[in-house]
């Protein structure tokens, strides 16, 4: 018969075993690709690949911030789609221009720039990180054929959509994936400083061709989508330069441009939930993002929202120089913002917090929040994840192993008859 203390004790043995088990089974992302398509704000490296595209992100200080090495990202880290995988749970977009398909889809087998037929490319990514989503955006990019740059917003859908028809993804990933789309900035640029105005008619163009590209990317299966409005261009501090040189001014004419193409695109983000049966369609105003961080950035933590940390021939690998705290700057160069703004906005974009996104949350949106509390990767957290549980457990533990302690110096009485005469 095996003693009583020794019974009496196992509680204590097995309970904090039971605390320690692992949850069987893995956290699934949500979100299992996202499929990028519109300009350097969500290239990862595109114009890296591609010949015949000046390539301005190639050489240090680019990336060194995160990557140790520049990877053709317009940013001293990652751009705002990065954080967005970081917080989804899924790995970094990989470029288009680096895998097979740019080898067999006609939208992109010639070089718009020198009409030349583009090289052989191998396949250098696996089928893992390939399996999560791509990125088709490049450095440059604009809505409008006629300032497109290298590829234009209906080249990139037409690369995706042969990428579709031929089985690259499953039709479920298709369906469960998130779309990332940025496009605009160059367009209204390209026509300021050609006839030194921008036109609503140019406004209504770009967010009708925007508008175009979800419904085509809706037809092949796609029913998520995040679009970025165009940032406040004017005040990024190449243009801010060139109205000020002071860099106190913004340009006006440019942010006027942002913003009524930012009131259009709201208008048909709503027409396109209602005729998109299913679709979730998420719009980010980048350009209250910026400008709120410019209007109070002491409260958003910059220490400069004028300067970039870069100035110079950042591109260049010379002449350059680099600020000593790039995490407190909002702009990396003279047009882009920094890892640590990028940063911010992809959070503000998931937890809706400061009222950027339309007409919600991107993690209401998903149905993270309906689903309940998420990790800091965008995943759902199990009960046993959260802190009221671990302070819960901890309290229980105590209690048990007080009450073993207190059981086994309880006094035992002899078991019957274990020392009686025969």
């Amino acid at each position: 018969m095996a003693h009583p203390i020794r019974l009496g004790l196992l509680p204590c043995l097995l309970f904090p075993l039971l605390l320690a088990t692992p949850a069987v089974g893995a956290i699934q992302p949500k979100v299992p690709a996202v499929f990028a398509f519109g300009d350097e704000l969500l290239d990862t490296g595109n114009c890296l690949a591609l010949p015949g595209v000046p390539r301005l992100a190639d050489s240090k200080p680019y990336g060194l911030a995160t990557f140790g090495r520049p990877t053709g990202r317009y940013s001293d880290g990652k751009l705002v789609v990065d954080h967005l995988a970081d917080l989804l749970g899924i790995p970094y977009l990989i470029p288009y221009a680096v895998t097979a398909l740019i080898n067999v889809t006609d939208a992109h087998r010639t070089s718009r720039a020198a009409n030349e037929v583009l090289p052989a490319v191998p396949l250098t990514e696996s089928a893992a990180q390939l399996a999560h989503g791509i990125s088709y955006a490049a450095c440059g990019a604009g809505a409008l054929q006629s300032t497109a740059g290298w590829s234009s917003l209906e080249e990139q859908v037409a690369a995706f959509e042969w990428a579709v028809k031929n089985g690259t993804w499953a039709p479920m990933t298709v369906t469960n994936a998130l779309v990332v789309m940025s496009v605009g900035s160059h367009d209204y640029v390209h026509a300021a400083s050609k006839k030194g105005a921008v036109s609503q008619f140019l406004e209504t163009q770009v967010v009708s061709v925007m508008s175009e590209a979800v419904s085509s990317l809706y037809s092949l299966g796609l029913r998520r989508f995040l679009l970025l409005g165009v940032p406040a261009i004017g005040c990024t501090p190449k243009y801010r330069g060139r109205i000020d040189t002071q860099g106190g001014r913004c340009d006006e004419k440019l942010d006027s441009a942002a913003l009524g193409h930012n009131v259009m695109l709201k208008t048909a983000a709503h027409g396109l939930r209602e005729r998109m049966k299913g679709a979730v369609v998420v719009v980010v105003d980048t350009f209250e993002f910026v400008f709120s961080a410019i209007a109070a950035a002491e409260k958003a933590g910059w220490d400069d929202v004028k300067v970039p940390c870069c100035s110079g021939e950042c591109s260049k690998d010379k002449a350059f120089t680099v600020c000593d705290r790039p995490a407190k700057y909002l702009w990396w160069d003279d047009l882009h913002l920094s890892d640590a703004a990028n940063r911010q906005l992809a959070q503000r974009i998931f937890d809706g917090h400061g009222g950027y996104t339309t007409p919600g949350s991107l993690a209401d949106a998903l149905g993270f929040a309906k689903l309940g509390p998420v990790d800091e990767q965008g995943r759902e957290k199990e009960i046993w994840e959260s802190p009221e549980w671990a302070a819960l457990a901890w309290v229980a533990f105590c209690f048990v192993y007080v009450a073993c302690l207190v059981y086994a110096q309880l006094p035992r009485p002899a078991p019957p008859g274990r020392y009686s005469r025969p």
